[in-house]
């Protein structure tokens, strides 16, 4: 079995400490963004309601993202039908 040398050991530490770096920006933390965050809250349908079945919908700030503890829930079914051909 090769013996590691420290010279090599470093030299791994090293590349892993710049991989790593270099990827920060990349990641994001969307936890400190959404806290600085002056939200704006917009309430998107997720599922449209029908004549027998319920929708849904999310609140969520149209900037960062971020969900309101809040604003998730049902939309009534309509009760409504459309007998028309298509």
């Amino acid at each position: 079995m090769k013996k590691t040398t420290k010279r090599g050991r470093v030299l791994v530490v090293l590349l892993a400490v710049v991989t790593v770096l270099c990827l920060i920006p990349f990641l994001g933390d969307a936890s400190v963004e959404a806290a600085s965050c002056s939200h704006t809250w917009v309430t998107v349908t997720t599922k449209q309601p029908t004549c027998g079945s319920a929708g849904t919908y999310v609140t969520k700030c149209s900037k960062c993202g971020a969900g309101s503890p809040n604003g998730n829930g049902p939309i009534p079914a309509t009760g409504k039908h459309n007998w028309s051909l298509t």
